[in-house]
């Protein structure tokens, strides 16, 4: 999958998931208590993923990563909501398996990072 530029992510924490559906056609529907928003600068991340095949199966790498307009304290175990700048949003991680991020801090920038593997790519979210 090609790189794609994020607008702006969301996180839920796991213990605020009401409900969580996948479908086989790779679309989901959530419900959670409260999005919480992540302070990036818009347009200033990227998602990419790739899919890799080891003696197990196929599976899948999502890599995201933004520049903060501020330092975040760490996440806790969550899902993500990631808003691309063409309109589409999709959820990485799920209450079984959630993501868990990671700020590195320079003396000039802040950037947050995940990297995801699951068996599933990210899931498109219905509206």
């Amino acid at each position: 999958m090609a790189i794609q530029i994020i607008s702006s992510i969301e996180y839920a924490p796991v213990h605020s998931i009401i409900g969580f559906e996948t479908y086989p056609d790779g679309t989901s529907r959530v419900m959670v208590e409260e999005w919480k928003p992540i302070p990036m600068h818009p347009a200033s991340g990227e998602m990419e993923t790739n899919s890799k095949e080891d003696a197990s199966g196929i599976y899948f790498s999502t890599t995201i990563n933004a520049r903060l307009k501020e330092g975040i304290v760490s996440i806790p175990a969550s899902i993500l909501k990631v808003k691309l700048c063409s309109g589409k949003e999709f959820i990485l991680g799920s209450p079984s398996i959630p993501t868990r991020s990671h700020e590195n801090s320079s003396l000039t920038r802040d950037l947050f990072e995940i990297e995801y593997v699951h068996v599933s790519k990210p899931w498109e979210l219905i509206p």
